[in-house]
C-alpha cells in the first residue's frame, strides 16, 4: 500500500483497495495508522479477536459436563447453557464452539442388516492365525487381499 501511493502520490486509497486484496475500509485505517504515528503504529498488531460468548470458567464447567456423557445432541448442550448460563447460542454457534475446543461426538457407522457377524467373526479367527504362521512372508499379504476382494465381491453379488 505505502509503495504504491509512495510511487503514485495523485493515487486514492480507493484506486489502492481495486488493485490490492484489501478492502477500502481497512485501507482507511491503516492510512490512519501510518499518519498518527508511521511505521511502527501501522506494523503494531493489537489484534485480540473474538473471546467468544462463555467465559474460561464457564468453558472449563462445559468441558466437564461434556465428558460425563450426559449429552446426546447439541441441542441438549445449547439448553443446558442456556439454563445454566442464560447465553443464547445457535446450532451453528455450537458447532463454531464444539470444533474449536476439539470436542467430537462420537457415533457409530451404521451396520448393513443383512451383515454375517458368524462370517466375520471366522474371518477374524483366519486371520489372527494367518498372521502368526505368516509374519514374515509377502504371500500372506497377498492372501488378505485376495480374501479381503472375495468378501466384498461376495456382499456385492448378495451371496
Amino acid at each position: 500500500m505505502l509503495i504504491l501511493i509512495k510511487e503514485n502520490p495523485k493515487m486514492t486509497l480507493k484506486e489502492v483497495s481495486n488493485l490490492l486484496p484489501v478492502s477500502y475500509p481497512t485501507l482507511q485505517r491503516w492510512w490512519g495508522y501510518y499518519k498518527e504515528g508511521g511505521l511502527e503504529k501501522l506494523l503494531e498488531w493489537n489484534v485480540e479477536g473474538y473471546k467468544g460468548k462463555l467465559s474460561k470458567e464457564q468453558l472449563e464447567e462445559l468441558k466437564k459436563e461434556i465428558k460425563t456423557g450426559r449429552f446426546s445432541t447439541q441441542k441438549e448442550i445449547i439448553q443446558w447453557i442456556y439454563e445454566r448460563f442464560r447465553i443464547k447460542y445457535s446450532q451453528q454457534g455450537m458447532s463454531d464452539l464444539l470444533r474449536n475446543l476439539k470436542i467430537k461426538k462420537k457415533t457409530g457407522r451404521p451396520v448393513n442388516i443383512k451383515k454375517d457377524y458368524k462370517q466375520e467373526e471366522e474371518f477374524k479367527k483366519i486371520f489372527k492365525e494367518k498372521v502368526k504362521e505368516n509374519k514374515s512372508k509377502d504371500i500372506f499379504f497377498l492372501w488378505i487381499m485376495l480374501h479381503l476382494i472375495k468378501v466384498r465381491i461376495l456382499r456385492y453379488l448378495k451371496v
